[in-house]
């Protein structure tokens, strides 16, 4: 249910912490009698599969379908699904993930499983972000995956393709815009009124300079500006 294949390796394997000093699975020794007994009995119900139940699908709506309707195996038909697509001949598939380098932040879920770290559980440990997190561009029969990082140091890691393993030729820095792109981005701002009025062409290359082209230097100048008038 937690959509793992029989042959997959264990997801989240007993790791030596050296930063903390701790094992990653210290907390079952802190598990009481009522917890070991609970665990004892999902655990057969969680090596269900949901083929069990949608034994021959016509399309993959009907996998989705089924995940809505029933919750508990969502995850295990998300990650048919994905299964599915990665193996078919029929369409190209584009996997694009904006922000890859948040899937190695914390998440806001907490658990006593994590005292060691803050109680906050990371990404890769949740079943469903799991499925997303893979580097697995290359695995991908007909199609091929796209990931963008938009920052690249988080407290405790650092985020770069070097050390991700990401093989060279396999990423791209983005530049800043050029002027005459800035120029559009400004007018695009003036039309859905984040601008409130027309920008000078002199403040256009004044906030261009400022921000050497930076996107999202432009899209928070803005957002200050409206933010600023809407209190006045």
């Amino acid at each position: 249910m937690t959509g793992v294949h029989d042959d997959d390796p264990e997801p989240c394997p007993r790791v030596y912490d050296p930063v903390r000093r701790t094992w990653s699975d210290a907390w079952k020794d802190h598990l009481t009698e009522m917890e070991l007994k609970e665990i004892a009995s999902d655990t057969p119900r969680m090596m269900s599969r949901v083929s069990e139940h949608v034994k021959e699908p016509k399309n993959l709506l009907e996998i989705a379908e089924y995940g809505i309707e029933n919750p508990d195996y969502a995850t295990c038909a998300i990650a048919e699904i994905m299964d599915q697509l990665y193996n078919q001949d029929d369409s190209n598939l584009l996997v694009a993930i904006d922000g890859y380098s948040d899937w190695f932040r914390n998440t806001e879920y907490t658990s006593f499983r994590y005292a060691n770290s803050g109680f906050f559980i990371p990404p890769h440990d949740l079943a469903l972000p799991r499925i997303f997190i893979k580097f697995d561009g290359h695995m991908i029969k007909n199609g091929f995956k796209i990931c963008t990082s938009t920052q690249e140091a988080y407290h405790g890691s650092i985020f770069t393709p070097n050390l991700i393993d990401s093989p060279k030729g396999f990423d791209a820095e983005v530049q800043g815009l050029h002027l005459n792109e800035f120029r559009n981005a400004v007018r695009y701002f003036y039309m859905i009124g984040r601008a409130l009025q027309e920008v000078s062409e002199t403040r256009i290359e004044s906030i261009h300079m400022e921000s050497q082209g930076n996107w999202k230097g432009l899209f928070e100048h803005f957002y200050c500006s409206i933010e600023y008038n809407q209190r006045i």
